[in-house]
């Protein structure tokens, strides 16, 4: 038999988050360590494809990788960290691939200067699979069974049909449906921080559904990112709804942004609990029992309040620095603006409650 020819798409207007300036309320009382830069963000000038798996290329089975990365004031690729994949052979060649990328280097005030923090997501295509946005009857068919087993609260019963349906995936379509799948199921169970990040998969490409699926989870994302507190991702996820053609963000969404910006303006106080429940990412080694959380910040000052359980590290990834943070209750960290965009990443036993403050 024949197998398909493969196709890598590297497709940056969706898939390559490059970010460096802080948000526009970075306004903080311990904060004003620097002055923001005038920032241009790197161009990148030489792009390299992964090769495609043999074993998932003859199993027909197409993927993804998100990397995070830092781009070097020469332009050259540093740092490539395997964040997640949709199967683990996908990971290597994404990451030797994006190392061999090249970039009109990042400057700060006109200089070169390194950008760290970046984030790429290269999805694995495969030709004569029908085209775009397509999915096997048989996926859809146990789809629309398991729909209609979570309507009637039969939650047993969709666990299992998700466990047989990661089995028959083969298309990036097959995934997005049951990532939007698998995170209503996790909201019905109370796990708000699961569906949000599922829901974050399913939209997050335009390889892998069409605009109007994509802009039904991007909705849905943003909602469930005021729900709860993760302000700078909702206003993310925002501006991702005004890029798709055709189809504007409801005037209650527009409301709603403007809410979140007035309230990081302003002095009243925005705290936030994390529960530490993520998997570690795929480059790192975590102890049994142990994982991750991460939080983008709105303002930029952030006290750790409290913590139930045993915070291990906690780290401030920015574009322009990264810094270790003491994990003492009642630490005070001041993210200087000069750093640009930050991510605070945290790492502790599963199931560890770490309560934040930002002034």
């Amino acid at each position: 038999m024949r197998l398909p020819t493969r196709r890598i798409s590297t497709v940056l207007a969706a898939c390559l988050c490059l970010s460096a300036a802080p948000p526009a309320s970075a306004a903080g009382d311990g904060a004003q360590v620097g002055v923001e830069p005038v920032v241009r963000l790197p161009i990148p000038e030489r792009r390299v494809s992964p090769d495609y798996p043999p074993d998932m290329l003859g199993e027909g089975r197409e993927g993804w990788a998100v990397m995070r990365f830092t781009v070097k004031a020469d332009g050259s690729v540093n740092d490539v960290e395997v964040v997640e994949a949709s199967n683990g052979q996908f990971a290597k060649p994404a990451a030797r691939a994006l190392s061999r990328w090249r970039f009109q280097p990042a400057t700060a005030d006109g200089t070169p200067v390194d950008i760290h923090n970046q984030v790429t997501r290269l999805t694995f295509l495969i030709q004569g699979t029908g085209g775009k946005y397509v999915s096997s009857r048989t996926v859809q068919s146990a789809i629309g069974a398991a729909q209609s087993a979570l309507a009637d609260g039969r939650l047993d019963e969709v666990s299992a049909a998700l466990d047989s349906l990661h089995e028959e995936a083969k298309t990036l379509n097959d995934y997005a449906y049951i990532d939007t799948l698998e995170a209503h199921w996790h909201l019905r169970r109370g796990d708000l921080d699961q569906a949000i990040r599922l829901l974050r998969r399913a939209s997050a490409s335009p390889d892998q559904v069409d605009a109007t699926f994509q802009a039904e989870r991007l909705l849905e994302l943003f909602r469930l990112q005021t729900r709860a507190g993760y302000y700078a991702d909702a206003i993310k996820t925002f501006e991702r709804m005004q890029e798709i053609k055709r189809v504007a963000p409801p005037p209650e969404i527009v409301r709603a942004v403007a809410k979140i910006r007035e309230l990081a303006a302003s002095d009243a106080p925005m705290t936030i609990a994390l529960p530490v429940d993520d998997p570690c990412s795929l480059e790192e080694t975590c102890a049994e029992g142990s994982g991750y959380t991460e939080y983008r910040p709105i303002r930029r000052t952030v006290v750790l309040e409290a913590v139930q359980g045993r915070l291990d590290r906690a780290e401030a990834r920015c574009a322009f620095a990264r810094s270790g943070l003491d994990t003492t209750p009642g630490a005070v960290w001041p993210l200087d603006p000069a750093w640009g965009d930050c991510d605070i990443t945290l790492h502790a036993p599963k199931d560890t409650i770490v309560t934040l403050a930002e002034k």
